[in-house]
C-alpha cells in the first residue's frame, strides 16, 4: 500500500506547511492537510474533485525568436502530492530506467549525458552523435501507452496506478484568459500534464519500451538520454537505421 510520510526526504516537501502549523497539535490544520494529500495519493477522491485538482491556468509567454511558450500553473495540492511521489519513488525510478535514461531520478543527469558524449567522441574518433528532440514533448505520448507501461512495471512503481488513474482517465481542463473577463477552457486529453512533477517520469515510461528495444537491436551504439532528448552514439551507417525504431 502506498504510504506518505513527513519523515526522511519527504520532510522537504511538507516543510512550508509544517512551519505554518503546529504538527504536534492534532487539532492543527497540518494533519488535515496531510491526510487530504494522502487520500489524493491513494486516488480516493471523487472524479468531480479530481477534475478541479487536475485543472490548471495557462500563462502564455512569447519566445524571443517567435512563437509562444505556455506556462501551466496548477492547483497547489496536485503538484504538492506529486512532489512527494518524486521523493518516495526516487530509487524505484532510478532502478527502472537504468542504464540509458538520465533525466529521471538521476542527480546531475544532463551533465552526465554531456560528459558521456564528449568522452566517447574523444576516445572513438570514428563515432558520431545524433540527437533526437521530441517536438511538443509532453503532449506527444499516448495515455494508453503510459498505463500499459505502468501495469507492466515491476516493483514499487505499480503503486502509482490509483493516483494516475484518478487524474489521467479524463480530460484535464486548462483555463486561458485572453482578456480580463474572457476565459477559454482548453481540454488536455493526451500526454502528461505540464507542471506535473511526475510528468518526466510518465513520459519516460511511454518511451521506455522503444528505447530498450532499440538498444537491444544496436548493442554497438550508446544511448545516453533524458526524456525528451535521445542521443545515439555510434558509426554513422548504423545510426541511420536506429531512427526507424523510434
Amino acid at each position: 500500500m502506498l504510504h506518505l510520510s513527513t519523515n526522511g526526504p519527504l520532510r522537504m516537501v511538507f516543510e512550508h506547511p509544517w512551519d505554518y502549523f503546529h504538527p504536534k497539535d492534532s487539532a492543527s490544520g497540518f494533519l488535515l492537510l496531510f491526510q487530504l494529500c494522502f487520500h489524493i495519493a491513494q486516488g480516493h477522491i471523487p472524479p468531480q474533485i479530481a477534475r478541479v485538482f487536475g485543472g490548471a491556468c495557462i500563462l502564455v509567454m512569447t519566445k524571443p525568436l517567435g512563437g509562444i511558450y505556455p506556462i501551466v500553473v496548477r492547483e497547489t495540492l496536485y503538484p504538492f502530492t506529486n512532489h512527494a511521489f518524486c521523493f518516495q519513488f526516487h530509487e524505484a525510478f532510478a532502478t527502472h530506467f537504468s542504464p540509458h535514461q538520465f533525466g529521471v531520478a538521476s542527480k546531475g543527469g544532463c551533465e552526465t549525458v554531456i560528459h558521456n558524449i564528449k568522452c566517447t567522441l574523444n576516445l572513438h574518433l570514428d563515432r558520431v552523435v545524433l540527437q533526437l528532440d521530441v517536438a511538443n514533448t509532453f503532449n506527444s505520448v499516448s495515455n494508453e501507452v503510459i498505463f500499459q507501461e505502468l501495469y507492466a512495471a515491476c516493483g514499487d512503481i505499480i503503486q502509482l496506478i490509483p493516483f494516475i488513474c484518478a487524474f489521467y482517465t479524463f480530460e484535464s481542463p486548462l483555463f486561458y484568459s485572453h482578456h480580463e473577463n474572457d476565459v477559454v477552457i482548453i481540454p488536455s486529453a493526451m500526454g502528461t500534464h505540464q507542471g506535473d512533477f511526475l510528468g518526466e517520469a510518465l513520459f519516460a515510461l511511454a518511451h521506455f519500451r522503444a528505447l530498450h528495444s532499440t538498444t537491444n537491436h544496436f548493442p554497438s551504439c550508446l544511448f545516453p538520454s533524458i526524456p525528451n532528448d535521445i542521443h545515439i552514439i555510434g558509426h554513422i551507417f548504423i545510426i541511420s537505421s536506429t531512427c526507424e525504431h523510434f
